[in-house]
């Protein structure tokens, strides 16, 4: 049985790149059964755009245009609900599949009847298209099968960027349900745990996507608001580490605290760095609440000991540190 594949293309202002993104679903070397393109209200022509390949491609491209922006999750979830095939994946409007994408992740999913998805590699590229490097090179194994507890954690992953434009089993997502729509940002993410709760996937080492990295992306925002959906995800879930052996619980547990505690560090330099010493002082004491054993001196230090002394002192550490180094 020939397997059908929706995939979904998001949109909002991304004009500049938008044609690369669709162009690269087009010339897949297995066709799509279908290019669902939801578009969220953008000002900048990315809609005529969209209009002009749906006209060039009528059976093939489904455009959808919001009268009012909805936002990523629900604009997101406006396209899973949408969808007709077997399988569904899905690119963001400035990124890009390579040509064999579906073809490779399809073949195997295929010889994996266990799997419900698979995800694959992909290269960092630049605003201009450039290849930056690859997510993953090697260095570390990557979580295949039963991927839960890596999923909910994520800092596993290579650079702490979790995975990307799987191909999932249509029915399966529908099981998990949608994007929650309550997630401004980490929606994704928020999905895949409990989606990897319920279903094994699996992982293609060759890289069959490019993610683009600029200066709009979501990633580029302030760390308090990462950290307050990272926790929102966390707690919403938390209830599914319940069946846990306890010393894994535990680990996880642990794991999180780490992370809270780490963010709210660097939340605390970016806000010291605005003058906002009060904010400052309330994300390290924070840091603390989740993590006592390893103390960060950096917020009170620079809070205590005037700014040109600090640099002093920060010069002269380093430079006995890296003599320490080589003898």
């Amino acid at each position: 049985m020939t397997k059908k594949i929706s995939v979904c293309i998001t949109s909002y202002n991304q004009k500049n790149y938008l044609t690369e993104a669709i162009e690269s679903v087009i010339n897949q070397t297995i066709e799509p059964w279908e290019i669902i393109v939801v578009d969220d209200c953008s000002t900048d022509g990315s809609q005529e755009i969209i209009d002009e390949y749906a006209k060039a491609y009528p059976k093939l491209i489904r455009p959808f245009f919001h009268k009012k922006n909805l936002g990523i999750p629900l604009n997101k979830r406006f396209a899973q609900e949408r969808a007709n095939g077997d399988l569904f994946t899905y690119l963001d409007g400035d990124d890009r599949f390579l040509p064999k994408k579906l073809q490779i992740e399809l073949e195997t999913l295929m010889s994996n009847p266990d799997a419900r998805a698979v995800y694959s590699n992909f290269y960092y590229i630049d605003e201009y298209g450039q290849q930056i490097k690859l997510w993953a090179d090697g260095n570390i194994a990557m979580p295949c099968g039963n991927i839960f507890r890596e999923v909910f954690i994520f800092d596993d992953f290579p650079d702490s960027i979790l995975l990307r434009n799987e191909l999932v089993d249509y029915q399966s997502m529908k099981e998990v349900g949608f994007y929650d729509p309550d997630f401004a940002i980490y929606e994704d993410w928020e999905w895949r745990i409990r989606f990897a709760k319920r279903f094994k996937m699996i992982y293609c080492p060759e890289p069959l996507a490019e993610y683009r990295r600029h200066s709009r992306c979501v990633s580029v925002s302030p760390t308090l608001e990462h950290l307050k959906y990272i926790r929102k995800g966390y707690f919403k879930n938390f209830y599914l580490l319940q069946d846990l052996p306890k010393p894994e619980y535990l680990n996880i547990q642990r794991k999180i605290h780490y992370n809270f505690a780490r963010m709210h560090q660097q939340s605390g330099l970016e806000e010291l760095s605005k003058g906002k010493k009060i904010n400052a002082l309330n994300d390290w004491i924070k840091s603390l609440q989740f993590n006592p054993k390893e103390i960060d001196w950096h917020i009170p230090a620079k809070l205590i000991i005037p700014s040109l002394f600090y640099s002093r002192l920060k010069f002269l550490y380093k430079k006995l540190n890296n003599k320490l180094i080589r003898n």
